[in-house]
């Protein structure tokens, strides 16, 4: 069977936004991802609330197995902002 590349290629959207005084790009597929849709229209990472919740608990070289991981938003934060060993997965 041949798919023609239009069916098969994604619209990727890019969003941009400074945090902690650092840039950060995140990328994802323009139409299926909440999360990088908050991202953008909050200007800052999806669920951050949370996130500093959990870097207040979290040291430097910890593990942290990101199950579900989606696009990747709090991963980035865990590795960039926490210093953080990652593992992320999304099944």
């Amino acid at each position: 069977m041949i798919v023609a590349s239009e069916a098969t290629a994604e619209c990727w959207a890019e969003v941009r936004f400074r945090y902690a005084e650092r840039e950060f790009v995140l990328v994802g597929p323009q139409s299926r991802s909440h999360a990088l849709s908050e991202c953008e229209r909050l200007g800052t990472f999806y669920e951050l609330a949370m996130l500093e919740h959990m870097r207040s608990r979290l040291v430097p070289g910890d593990l942290v197995i990101d199950v579900g991981a989606h696009i990747g938003t709090h991963s980035v934060y865990l590795a960039a902002l926490c210093a953080c060993r990652v593992i992320a997965f999304e099944p």
